[in-house]
């Protein structure tokens, strides 16, 4: 994970290790750190956009190339507590500390 203030500039786990619980420890411990935090999404990366917004994230705004003028856009994201707490209350949060350790465990 790469962290510049409260943006999260990167976030790449292992791909034998998606799934465990490590990118939402990762995520929760940033937010826990900043009390808010923001990101940039390769639009065609329909994985990771799930992804954040499983973790209480909202589209914010889009640019059609990436930070370096590439045809690749962009979906700037940031955390909502209110989208989160709605998530929690429905159940779908799992504890992040246990799933990283789990995790921790595997490597």
């Amino acid at each position: 994970m790469g962290l510049t203030g409260d943006h999260m500039d990167a976030l790449f786990i292992d791909p034998e290790h998606r799934g465990a619980g490590v990118g939402r420890a990762l995520v929760q411990d940033a937010i826990a750190m900043h009390g808010a935090l923001t990101t940039d999404v390769n639009e065609q990366n329909g994985q990771a956009v799930g992804f954040y917004r499983r973790l209480g994230f909202v589209p914010t705004g889009r640019s059609p190339t990436d930070g370096e003028g590439r045809p690749y856009p962009l979906v700037h994201m940031r955390w909502c507590v209110a989208r989160q707490n709605s998530t929690a209350a429905q159940g779908k949060r799992r504890p992040a500390l246990r799933a990283f350790a789990r995790a921790v465990r595997l490597l």
